[in-house]
């Protein structure tokens, strides 16, 4: 049931597009999954350094 609530993969790229262009948000969006994956590489750096654990 709830498979049916998410939306297709187009219908949710245009949506976050807002009416611009999906060439923009291809690169803004890769912009963005660079910044989150230094984000999880520091904070995983720190837990494993203090021995918190891994990720």
């Amino acid at each position: 049931v709830a498979i049916r609530a998410v939306p297709r993969r187009a219908d949710f790229f245009d949506c976050l597009a807002q009416g611009g262009s999906l060439d923009k948000l291809k690169v803004e969006l890769a912009k963005w999954l660079v910044a989150l994956d230094a984000l999880v590489v520091h904070i995983s750096a720190f837990l494993s350094d203090g021995g918190y654990g891994r990720v």
